[in-house]
C-alpha cells in the first residue's frame, strides 16, 4: 500500500511531479513506438528486422557515448539540459514516417539515444542532490510508478489505433504527444 509520507514527499516537489507527468506520456509514446509502431512502420516502408535493429543499435550507441562523455561534465542546469533534448525523441518518432529514407530515422535514433542518456543522468543527479536521503527511495518509487503508469495502456491500444487510422497517423500522434509533454515540463 502507498506510503502517505512518501506521497507527501513526492507531491511536495512540483518539479518532480511535472517531470513525472510529462514522462508518463513520453514513455507511453516511446514504448508504443519501440514495441509496436516502429517495427510496423519499418516493415510498411519496405524494410525489415535488419534496419529496425540498426535503429535500435544506433540509439544504444548514442546512450553509451553520451554516458561516457557525461562522466567528464557537470550540468549546471540539469533539468533544462536533461529535458530539452527529449525533443529528439519526438523527432525520431516522426522520422519513422519517412518511408524512403531509412538513414534519417537511424541517424535521429542515435540522437534520441543521446537525449535519453542526457535526461537519465540529469534526472538522477537532480533527484540525488535535491531529495533528502531518508525520502529518496519513496520519491523515486513514485517517480518510476508515475513515469511508466500509462506505458502498458499505450501498448494495448496503439495496435488497434494504427489499424484504425494508419501507422503514420498513429506515429504523428505519438510524436506530437512527446513534443507537448517535453515542452510542458520545461
Amino acid at each position: 500500500f502507498p506510503s502517505h509520507e512518501g506521497w507527501r514527499e513526492f507531491i511536495a516537489r512540483k518539479w518532480v511531479v511535472s517531470v513525472v507527468v510529462a514522462f508518463t506520456f513520453i514513455n507511453l509514446a516511446y514504448e508504443s513506438t519501440l514495441g509496436v509502431l516502429g517495427p510496423l512502420a519499418t516493415k510498411e516502408s519496405g524494410f525489415g528486422p535488419r534496419e529496425w535493429s540498426f535503429m535500435l543499435a544506433a540509439s544504444t550507441v548514442g546512450m553509451i557515448i553520451t554516458g561516457v562523455a557525461l562522466l567528464r561534465f557537470t550540468l549546471s542546469k540539469p533539468l533544462v539540459y536533461g529535458i530539452t533534448p527529449m525533443i529528439f525523441m519526438s523527432a525520431w518518432i516522426f522520422s519513422l514516417t519517412f518511408s524512403a529514407h531509412i538513414v534519417i530515422p537511424i541517424a535521429i535514433s542515435f540522437l534520441a539515444g543521446v537525449a535519453i542518456e542526457i535526461f537519465y543522468v540529469a534526472w538522477s543527479t537532480s533527484m540525488q542532490h535535491n531529495i533528502p536521503e531518508e525520502s529518496y527511495s519513496r520519491v523515486i518509487s513514485y517517480d518510476a510508478l508515475g513515469s511508466y503508469a500509462l506505458a502498458p495502456v499505450g501498448l494495448i491500444f496503439i495496435g488497434p489505433l494504427a489499424e484504425l487510422i494508419g501507422t503514420k497517423n498513429a506515429l504523428y500522434i505519438l510524436a506530437g504527444l512527446v513534443l507537448v509533454a517535453t515542452l510542458s515540463a520545461l
